[in-house]
């Protein structure tokens, strides 16, 4: 029986144990440095959370990443109560109120927004709109205006009736 137990181990490679120990030692010290400069990673990397900056340029952020200040606190009035930060409201749409008669429909921006009765009126973005009336009774009547926050345009038309 140790015969063939001695033909078995004649079929393995031998290795020096000095070898091994050397590969174990180089792997755990591997290891080690990797773990170190994970942690020293991760202790450099800023708390994750929604930050909001400003403008592209910009170098301050606006919104709740400006109310804090560093270290986590927030800035502070002369007598040492939490300064509020400025509320913007919200930008006021623009809108198109119109007057058509008898009646059209209303396009803007090539997307369809209804049919008028009489007086209608739709809020918008504001910025440059291509405005397209649609009555079979006449020819298209198309317009560009310019809408401005809080500004409220106004078109008119009569389409002649009988064709």
């Amino acid at each position: 029986m140790s015969a063939r137990l001695d033909a078995g181990i004649g079929l393995l490679p031998v290795v020096p144990r000095r070898r091994v120990a050397g590969r174990v030692a180089l792997a755990g010290a591997t290891a080690a440095v990797f773990v170190a400069s994970v942690s020293a990673w991760l202790a450099a990397v800023p708390p994750v959370g929604p930050q909001e900056t400003g403008p592209i340029g910009s170098a301050s952020p606006t919104g709740p990443a400006a109310a804090v200040g560093a270290y986590g606190t927030r800035p502070t009035d002369a007598a040492g109560t939490p300064a509020e930060a400025p509320r913007a409201s919200p930008p006021r749409p623009a809108s198109l109120r119109l007057a058509v008669s008898p009646w059209a429909e209303v396009w803007v921006d090539g997307v369809r927004k209804g049919v008028t009765p009489p007086d209608m009126s739709i809020a918008l973005a504001p910025g440059v709109r291509r405005v397209e009336l649609r009555n079979p009774a006449g020819p298209p009547v198309v317009r560009r205006v310019e809408v401005r926050v809080g500004q409220t345009v106004e078109i008119s038309h009569r389409f002649a009736s009988g064709r």
